[in-house]
């Protein structure tokens, strides 16, 4: 929204008169919170110093140090968007929508602007008194639509900021947790082998027995027993295993389907090794 000279210049001489009065910040800055709080007795728990009075003691509230300084905070923050405001509105705008990011942090919601807003007509109609006109009015009307446009913006966009931030934080952890436990599997698979490296346990397939079939074969010498027997390509290892030990430890893929040259090769290489 844009604000044009004559809205400016309206507000622009209605706030000199505000500062004329002695100790304006404080002055107006109770006014604003006491009427703030009766539109929204809700809204004292979202301030710090509101957490320290119970109900009934509001009067010793506005007169609380840290309730003082939060209230002087707030009219000089007003007093120096109204002095940003000219030709060049973008300073003044970049600086609300920090502003409302901010606030967003401390829990104010799109429509706590409202009330603010009923709050601060209500405080500068006190505070002028018979200077409080129509063109006055309808002149700061439309600076505190900028004003809370541009800080609603400022939260908006920081909320969507935090939540692309926490979606790619979430993505890290997921690819860091995918990360870790495919190295742990790959550790753990190295380990494995290596303790069966360690207890000789190694098991080879016989392959290209037959076309059609793939009879796995466990060999219990280092000569080429199996090649002499079967006039085939076999793989032999030092490791022993009968058709039950294959069974017991139950190797991948093996089939053993015919049994009885199974038990015949277990025989001859039984009379083998005790020739």
């Amino acid at each position: 929204m844009n604000v044009d000279y004559r809205t400016v210049r309206a507000v622009d001489e209605s706030w000199l008169r505000i500062r004329e009065i002695p100790n304006y910040e404080q002055v107006a800055g109770q006014i604003l919170f006491r009427k703030i709080f009766e539109l929204a007795p809700a809204a004292l728990g979202m301030y710090q110093f509101g957490s320290e009075f119970e109900t009934g003691t509001e009067d010793k509230l506005y007169q609380h140090p840290v309730f003082l300084r939060h209230a002087k905070a707030v009219v000089q923050m007003l007093d120096l968007a109204i002095n940003l405001m000219g030709p060049d509105m973008d300073p003044v705008t970049v600086a609300l929508k920090d502003l409302g990011a901010r606030h967003t942090v401390y829990g104010v919601l799109p429509p706590h602007y409202e009330i603010v807003g009923q709050a601060l007509l209500h405080t500068l109609e006190v505070a002028l008194g018979d200077g409080w006109t129509e063109p006055v009015k309808k002149g700061w009307i439309g600076v505190y639509t900028f004003v809370s446009t541009a800080m609603m913006e400022g939260a908006e966009e920081y909320l969507k900021e935090k939540m692309e931030e926490e979606r790619a934080e979430r993505k890290r952890q997921e690819e860091l947790t995918r990360a870790q436990a495919e190295e742990a599997i790959a550790g753990a698979k190295a380990r494995a082998a290596q303790a069966a490296k360690k207890k000789g346990v190694r098991f080879d397939t016989v392959h290209n027995i037959s076309e059609k079939n793939q009879l796995p074969v466990v060999t219990r010498s280092r000569k080429s027993l199996g090649r002499i027997l079967l006039g085939k390509s076999v793989h032999s290892r030092s490791n022993v295993s009968t058709e039950k030990e294959i069974e017991r430890k139950k190797i991948p893929n093996s089939r053993i389907e015919d049994r009885g040259l199974v038990t015949w090769l277990d025989k001859a290489l039984n009379i083998s090794r005790h020739r």
